[in-house]
């Protein structure tokens, strides 16, 4: 079984082909892609900015993001709502809503009238897996004297799957148990990102207990309110390095749309493969699978709309956005994509013999090579350190 495959560039050009892909795996560690395809029509052509390519020279981050009218936020705030708009609606605080950003505060349909206190302050929300802490916050960052802004509230550090630590190294994404210990997560921070190696430090930076996705939304849920359009959005970073705190919220929640960024493994520890039942590969993109599985059973709780799911992706991750639209795993997991780029036919994004870095990282470590069950043995006993030092060292791209 083959599927239709139309991949929409700029100038809306069209190619439709048959196509196969033996396992892939980033230049020597990457995706994995089936070799069939079924016939699927949940995408359709986009008459713009779908395939549209814009020159950026820094990546959207919180607080230095581009301002409005600029395409990159156009584009994602855009397709994720299905449209474009130039009125917002101001939500009012919900009564689920334990704690306040400000001091006072009055809201009325087209303004927010605020007097600000100087730090952000926890709000609680009672979900089906338990009483999640996060915070509100406003589009711009709290000044004095007050100013205006739109309020949001910010959801950071929720696991979406289990450590992949220990025994679950090397191992397709485990759903997370419910509710969580003790019924409350504590969502006001950052949770550590998955390792990579930084090369201004030359230092082993992250953990491998990274599986962890941040929401930020508009207007936390309530019976009388219509659910938000929603964003995942995979960062760049070669399959290499990156967060998902490198997309910052404060220009996209201008918009009435929920974002969801997520870690998710990486290098050696997402993408090793040697493309047999002990080491398959693919991790860090089964992992986004698991992501969207999550926000499949759970976004609703945060305002947003499961059936209305956009996912997009800059770099790597637009390569990303690709081979999810082709694989049969992520059917129905998302409705629409954004590919910024990046596509998973670069030939940096893929490579056919993937189980030579795998055994150029074992010789590397002192492992056996003759049994791909006793390189993987070999490669779970070591540390996080040796194995991201090795990918590096051996220059693993």
């Amino acid at each position: 079984m083959h599927m239709k495959l139309q991949i929409l560039t700029t100038g809306n050009l069209k190619w439709r082909k048959k196509m196969h892909f033996y396992p892939l795996i980033i230049i020597l560690i990457l995706p994995t892609i089936p070799r069939g395809y079924e016939e699927n029509e949940q995408f359709q052509d986009i008459n713009h900015c779908c395939g549209d390519k814009y020159e950026v020279h820094e990546h959207i981050h919180t607080g230095d993001a581009p301002g409005s009218g600029d395409p990159i936020v156009d584009i994602l705030a855009g397709h994720a709502r299905g449209g474009f708009t130039q009125n917002w609606s101001f939500p009012t605080l919900p009564s689920t809503a334990k704690g306040r950003i400000m001091n006072k505060v009055k809201l009325t349909s087209g303004s927010l009238i605020e007097e600000r206190a100087t730090e952000f302050r926890p709000v609680e929300l009672r979900t089906r897996m338990g009483t999640i802490i996060g915070t509100a916050e406003f589009t711009e960052q709290p000044t004095s004297p007050p100013t205006t802004g739109r309020p949001f509230y910010a959801f950071r550090g929720i696991p979406y799957a289990a450590p992949p630590v220990g025994r679950l190294r090397f191992r397709d994404p485990q759903e997370i148990e419910v509710p969580w210990p003790g019924g409350r997560l504590d969502a006001t921070q950052f949770r550590p990102f998955c390792p990579q190696y930084d090369h201004d430090t030359n230092q082993v930076v992250g953990q491998e207990d990274c599986l962890y996705l941040n929401i930020y939304t508009p207007a936390v849920p309530d019976q009388s309110r219509a659910r938000l359009p929603v964003l995942v959005f995979l960062h760049g970073g070669s399959y290499l390095r990156g967060t998902a705190s490198s997309l910052g919220p404060r220009k996209l929640m201008r918009e009435d749309i929920v974002v969801v960024t997520a870690n998710f493994r990486l290098g050696i520890l997402g993408f090793l493969s040697t493309r047999d039942e002990y080491l398959p590969g693919n991790y860090g993109l089964l992992d986004q699978v698991e992501a969207l599985r999550w926000v499949q059973r759970n976004i609703a709780q945060f305002g947003g709309d499961p059936n209305r799911v956009t996912l997009g992706g800059f770099d790597s991750g637009a390569a990303a956005v690709h081979l999810h639209m082709l694989s049969p795993r992520s059917k129905g997991l998302f409705n629409g994509a954004i590919m910024m780029s990046g596509a998973g036919n670069c030939v940096w994004s893929i490579s056919e013999e993937p189980e030579d870095a795998a055994y150029v990282v074992g010789r590397h470590l002192d492992c056996s090579t003759w049994s791909t069950w006793y390189l993987r043995e070999c490669l779970m006993d070591k540390t996080t350190d040796e194995l991201i030092r090795a990918q590096a060292e051996k220059h693993i791209t």
